[in-house]
């Protein structure tokens, strides 16, 4: 998404109070990772605020710390084609939901969720 347009509706979407979703830097600890990122199903720019949304659907805590950017000049992101992809990635993210996509359901050899067996 573009801009402050874009982030309040991806905050107004996801019920999230989070400022902004969809900075690229987040870090993770192993067991969180690897359990969010089983989860996850988008495989673009709305990766960033589906992972956000699972989080915090999932109990995890998630702060927000400042840091400096610096822009890059030579983006190749399209303006006009690159919202239009995280807008409808922003709403496969509900529709996941809905569909019980982001429910975990245990292994069959009854192991913890993420972990391989023995």
């Amino acid at each position: 998404m573009i801009g402050r347009t874009g982030n309040r509706l991806v905050r107004r979407v996801l019920q999230t109070p989070l400022s902004d979703t969809q900075c690229g830097f987040k870090a993770f600890k192993g067991d969180a990772a690897r359990r969010l990122f089983t989860l996850a199903r988008i495989d673009g720019f709305g990766f960033d605020f589906e992972i956000l949304f699972l989080a915090q659907k999932l109990g995890y805590r998630v702060r927000e710390l400042p840091v400096t950017w610096h822009d890059d000049g030579d983006s190749r992101l399209n303006p006009l084609t690159a919202p239009l992809q995280a807008l409808g990635e922003l709403f496969q993210v509900r529709l996941n939901e809905a569909r019980g996509l982001y429910d975990e359901t245990p292994p069959a050899d009854g192991a913890p969720s993420g972990d391989a067996p023995d």
